[in-house]
C-alpha cells in the first residue's frame, strides 16, 4: 500500500467502520437495556395482577375451584407458563392438600418461610421470570382458617415468559440499526468522492512533478488551481524547481573547491600524523594553510604556561617575531581567541581594533585568529593576516577550524609524549634515588642523598630537611649554593609553631607553595635565619597520618608551579620517609642489640652466680644430710643410753625385787609384800621414763591438741631441764594448722630453743605466735650473746641448724629471717601463710601468756 489514494480510502473507510461500529454498538446496547427493563416491568405487572386476582379469590372463599378458574382466565390474558397456589402448614393441617398444592422446589419453600422470591433465567435466548409470593393471614382470613394473623397460609408461584414481547422489541431495534447503517454508507460514499476530487488529484499532480525533478527535469512546472493550500504548495514547488535550476549551474564549481579543501585537509592530517615533532610538522601545516586560504602571512602559536609562543610562522618579519613571539593570553586578537576560546576576525584593523597594534605595525589590514582545541581545552591559535581589508570570511574560518582539530591533536600528542618522557625520567630518578637511599642505613647519609637526588629533577637553590623531635624541628640535612653557606644550619632547632608556614603544612599534611608574585628572593641579601625565610615550597614527610618532618625548598630565580613540581617533591618525600624509617629502625635495632648483648652478659653473670649459689646450697644440703644422719645416730645412741642408764637399770632393779619377793614369799610374806611394793614403784618410774623418751621423739599432744598446747608442754620441760626462763605468748585468733605446718613450726621452735641452750648463754627466751586470718608469724627472741650475721652467712657449714630451720620454713611456703648482733641477743622470725585450713579456733582458755 504505497499510494496516497489507497491510504486515504483506508483512512476514510476505517473512520466509517469505527463510527458505524460505535453507533450500532450504542444502539444495540441501549436497545438491549430497554428490552430488559421493559420486559421485567411487564413481568412485574403480570405477577402483581395474578397475585391480586388469586388473593381476592381466596378472601372471597373461592377455594380450590375458585383458584382454578382464576388461573384459567389469567393464562388466557398473559404469557404465563406456570401459575399455581401452594398451601402452607396452617391450611394443610386444617384442610389437607393434594400433590399439586405442595411445594416443589427451593424457591417455593423459601417463600413459605416468608421471603418474596424472584428468579430470572434464559430459555432459548429469551428471559423467563419466576415470582413466588407468600400469602399472609389477614383478619378476614380467620373466618375460615384457624391461623394467627401474619402467618403464612401459602404462596402464589408464577412463571412468566417474555419471548413474544422481547421478539417485538428486537425487531424494532434491528430496523433502527438497518436505517442507521444505510445512512452511514451513503455518507461514506460522498466522502470518498469529495476526497478524490479535491485532494487526491492535486496531490498526484505534485507527486508527478517531484518525480520529474528527481529524474533531472528541472523545467517541469505544476498546474494546480484549487484555490487552497494545495495550490500554494504547488507554487512553492515551482519556485524551488527554479532555484534548483539556477544553483545547479554553480554546484560543480563548489564541489571542485570543496574537493580541493578536503585534499588539503587530508594532506595536513597525514603531515601531523607522520611525526610528533612540532618543530617539523607545524611549518609544513602552516605552508599548506597559506596555500589553501591565500593568506599573505600566517603563524601557529602554542599555549605554554599561560603564554602564547609562536612555533611556526610565514610571511612575517623577524622584528615581528621578536616583539610578538611571546604574548600573554588576552593580548591582541590571538590572545583574545585563546582566552575566550572563540574565533576573532577583523575585516579592517583600522576600524576600531586598538588591540591589533602588532599586526598594524607589520602593515596588515585584516586578521583571522582561530583557537586550537584539544579535549575542549585551548592549546594554541592559528593566525592569518593580510594587507588587504576583508580578505577573510566564514569559509576561511571553517577551514582553520578543521585544520585546528588536526593541529590540536598533534599538540596534545606532543604534550603527552613530552609528559611521558618526563615521567620516565622522573621514574628513573626515583628508582635510582630509591636504590641509593636503600644502599645506606646511616640517617645523615640518607638525608643528604635525598637532597642531591632531588636537585637532579628540580631546581633547588636552597633546601632543608627538618626532622620532628617532640615539639621541635631539627635541621638534619641541607643543600644549597656555596655562597649561601647552608651548612651552618645543620643541627639548628626551632619550635614546631615558631614558623607559621611550617606549622600550616604539618596540620594540612600536604605540600604547599608560599611563593608570591613579584617577591624578593629570600637570600638576595645574604644568609637569613630559617624563621625569617618564606620558603617557596614546603613538603611534609608523612608516616601514615603523622608528619615526622618537613622538606623546605627554594628557587632564587622563579617559583615552583602548583601542581607538577610539588607532586615530584612529594614522591621524593615518600621515598625519604621510608629511608628515614629504615635508618631509624636500624639505629633502634643496633641499640637494642647492644642492650641485648649487655643483658645477655648480665644474665650470664647472674647464671654463673646462681650456679655457684646452687653449688653452695648443694654442698650445704650434703652437710645437712650428713648432720641429719649424725643427729639420727646420736639420737639413737641417746635413746639407747637413756634406756640403758634409766629404763634398763630400773627394770633390773624391779627384777631383783621380784626375785627377792619370790624367795621370801613362803617364809617371810611381809618381806615379799614389801619387795613387790618396791618393784611396783620401780615399774612406775619405768613408765614415766618411757613416756619422756617417746615424747622427745614425737609429742602426741601436737596431734591431739595442736601447736600451742604442744609448745606449752615443751616450754615447761625445756625450762625444767635447762634452767632458762621461757615465755610463750599467742595473739590473734589462735587456730589449728595443717599437720605438716604444725610439725614444721614445732621443730623450728625446738631447734631454735636448742640453739639458745647450746650457744646463746641466755637466761631468758620468749616465744611469740601472732595469728591473722591469712598469716602466722612466729618469733623466738633471747637475751644471749648474739653473733655476726654476715659471718654466719659466709660460713653456713658450721651452722647447719639455721639451714635446716630455713629449709623447713620454705617447705611450708614460709620465710625465715635471723636478726642478731654481738652482745644484743638473737631474734628469729618465721612468716608463713595459713590459708583457709579446716581447723577451728582454739578455746579462749588456751590463749594468752605462759611462763
Amino acid at each position: 500500500m504505497k499510494g496516497l489514494y489507497p491510504k486515504l480510502m483506508l483512512l476514510v473507510g476505517g473512520v466509517f467502520v469505527i463510527a458505524m461500529t460505535a453507533i450500532l454498538a450504542f444502539v444495540y446496547v441501549s436497545g438491549r437495556r430497554q428490552i430488559e427493563q421493559e420486559g421485567l416491568a411487564r413481568a412485574e405487572t403480570l405477577n402483581r395482577m395474578a397475585f391480586e386476582a388469586l388473593y381476592a379469590s381466596m378472601r372471597q372463599g373461592g377455594g380450590r375451584e375458585g383458584n382454578r378458574r382464576v388461573i384459567e382466565r389469567l393464562q388466557q390474558v398473559g404469557a404465563f407458563t406456570q401459575l399455581r397456589v401452594v398451601k402452607g402448614d396452617p391450611v394443610i393441617r386444617q384442610f389437607g392438600a393434594s400433590e399439586e398444592e405442595l411445594p416443589r422446589d427451593a424457591l417455593e419453600r423459601r417463600a413459605l418461610a416468608g421471603e418474596e422470591v424472584r428468579e430470572v433465567r434464559r430459555e432459548d435466548g429469551y428471559r423467563v421470570v419466576r415470582y413466588v409470593t407468600p400469602l399472609r393471614v389477614q383478619p378476614e382470613c380467620q373466618r375460615c382458617h384457624q391461623a394467627a394473623l401474619g402467618a403464612i397460609n401459602g404462596v402464589i408461584s408464577i412463571e412468566v415468559s417474555l419471548r413474544e414481547y422481547e421478539s417485538a422489541l428486537r425487531h424494532q431495534r434491528d430496523v433502527l440499526l438497518l436505517v442507521l447503517a444505510s445512512g452511514l454508507l451513503a455518507l461514506d460514499t460522498i466522502t470518498f468522492y469529495g476526497l478524490q476530487r479535491l485532494v487526491l488529484r492535486p496531490v498526484q499532480e505534485i507527486q508527478r512533478g517531484a518525480a520529474a525533478i528527481a529524474e533531472g527535469n528541472l523545467d517541469y512546472r505544476l498546474e494546480v488551481h484549487t484555490g487552497d493550500e494545495l495550490e500554494a504548495l504547488a507554487q512553492g514547488f515551482n519556485h524551488m524547481a527554479a532555484q534548483l535550476q539556477e544553483s545547479y549551474a554553480s554546484l560543480e564549481q563548489k564541489v571542485a573547491e570543496r574537493t580541493r579543501e578536503l585534499r588539503a585537509l587530508n594532506q595536513i592530517a597525514k603531515t601531523v600524523n607522520r611525526s610528533l615533532n612540532l618543530e617539523e610538522t607545524l611549518p609544513e601545516v602552516l605552508a599548506q594553510v597559506v596555500q589553501l586560504t591565500g593568506a599573505e602571512a600566517a603563524d601557529i602559536r602554542v599555549v605554554q604556561d599561560g603564554v602564547l609562543s609562536v612555533q611556526a610562522s610565514c610571511g612575517v618579519s623577524p622584528g615581528f617575531l621578536e616583539k610578538d613571539g611571546l604574548r600573554p593570553l588576552g593580548y591582541c586578537l590571538c590572545g583574545m581567541a585563546a582566552q575566550e576560546g572563540k574565533p576573532q576576525i577583523a575585516h579592517d584593523l583600522l576600524q576600531g581594533h586598538p588591540e591589533a597594534v602588532p599586526c598594524l605595525s607589520e602593515g596588515f589590514r585584516s586578521s583571522l585568529s582561530v583557537p586550537v582545541l584539544a579535549k575542549d581545552q585551548v592549546v594554541g591559535v592559528i593566525h592569518l593576516a593580510s594587507p588587504r581589508p576583508h580578505a577573510f570570511n566564514g569559509q576561511h574560518e571553517a577551514i582553520l577550524a578543521a585544520v585546528g582539530q588536526h593541529v590540536g591533536l598533534a599538540i596534545e600528542k606532543a604534550h603527552l609524549l613530552e609528559g611521558e618522557r618526563a615521567q620516565r625520567q622522573l621514574a628513573e630518578t626515583l628508582r635510582q634515588a630509591s636504590q641509593t637511599l636503600s644502599a645506606s642505613l646511616d640517617l645523615d647519609t640518607v638525608l643528604h642523598t635525598l637532597l642531591e637526588q632531588l636537585g637532579q629533577v628540580l631546581v633547588v637553590d636552597a633546601g632543608l630537611i627538618l626532622l620532628r623531635e617532640g615539639d621541635n624541628l631539627r635541621v638534619a640535612a641541607v643543600r644549597g649554593r656555596p655562597e649561601l653557606g647552608m651548612d651552618r644550619l645543620l643541627g639548628y632547632r626551632l619550635p614546631v609553631t615558631a614558623k607559621e608556614d611550617f606549622w600550616w603544612v604539618i596540620r594540612e599534611k600536604r605540600a604547599l607553595t608560599f611563593c608570591q608574585p613579584g617577591r624578593t628572593p629570600p637570600f638576595a641579601g645574604g644568609f637569613r635565619p630559617i624563621e625569617e625565610v618564606n620558603w617557596c615550597l614546603v613538603v611534609p614527610l608523612l608516616r601514615g597520618d603523622e608528619a615526622v618532618g618537613l622538606l623546605a625548598l627554594e628557587q632564587l630565580d622563579h617559583c615552583y608551579d602548583e601542581e607538577e613540581e610539588p607532586q615530584i617533591a612529594m614522591a621524593f618525600a615518600n621515598h625519604a620517609v621510608m629511608a628515614i624509617e629504615n635508618a631509624r629502625l636500624y639505629a633502634e635495632i643496633k641499640a637494642l642489640n647492644e642492650e641485648l648483648e649487655a643483658r645477655v652478659e648480665r644474665r650470664t653473670q647472674e647464671l654463673n652466680e646462681a650456679r655457684e649459689a646452687l653449688a653452695r646450697q648443694a654442698d650445704q644440703l650434703r652437710h645437712l644430710l650428713n648432720k641429719t644422719i649424725r643427729i639420727q645416730e646420736e639420737e639413737r645412741d641417746r635413746i639407747a643410753q637413756d634406756i640403758h642408764d634409766g629404763v634398763s637399770q630400773l627394770i633390773m632393779g624391779a627384777l631383783y625385787e621380784t626375785q627377792a619377793a619370790k624367795v621370801s614369799l613362803v617364809e617371810r610374806p611381809e618381806v615379799a609384800q614389801e619387795k613387790l611394793h618396791n618393784a611396783q614403784e620401780i615399774l612406775r618410774q619405768v613408765k614415766t621414763e618411757m613416756r619422756r623418751i617417746i615424747y622427745d621423739l614425737h609429742p602426741a599432744v601436737l596431734s591431739q591438741s595442736g601447736l600451742v598446747s604442744a609448745l606449752q608442754t615443751y616450754r615447761a620441760d625445756y625450762q625444767t631441764h635447762t634452767g632458762i626462763h621461757c615465755i610463750l605468748s599467742a595473739s590473734g585468733p589462735v587456730r589449728r594448722l595443717a599437720p605438716e605446718q604444725e610439725r614444721a613450726v614445732y621443730r623450728i621452735i625446738q631447734e631454735a630453743l636448742h640453739n639458745v641452750a647450746q650457744h646463746a648463754g641466755a637466761d631468758q627466751v620468749a616465744i611469740t605466735l601472732a595469728f591473722t586470718p591469712e598469716r602466722l608469724t612466729v618469733t623466738v627472741e633471747d637475751n644471749g650473746c648474739g653473733f655476726d650475721e654476715q659471718a654466719i652467712l659466709n660460713d653456713s657449714y658450721g651452722h647447719l641448724g639455721l639451714v635446716s630451720m630455713r629449709e623447713r620454713a620454705q617447705s611450708i611456703g614460709g620465710r625465715l629471717e635471723v636478726h642478731s648482733r654481738p652482745g644484743r641477743g638473737t631474734r628469729i622470725v618465721v612468716q608463713m601463710p595459713i590459708g583457709d585450713h579446716v581447723g577451728g579456733e582454739v578455746h579462749e582458755t588456751d590463749q594468752g601468756s605462759h611462763r
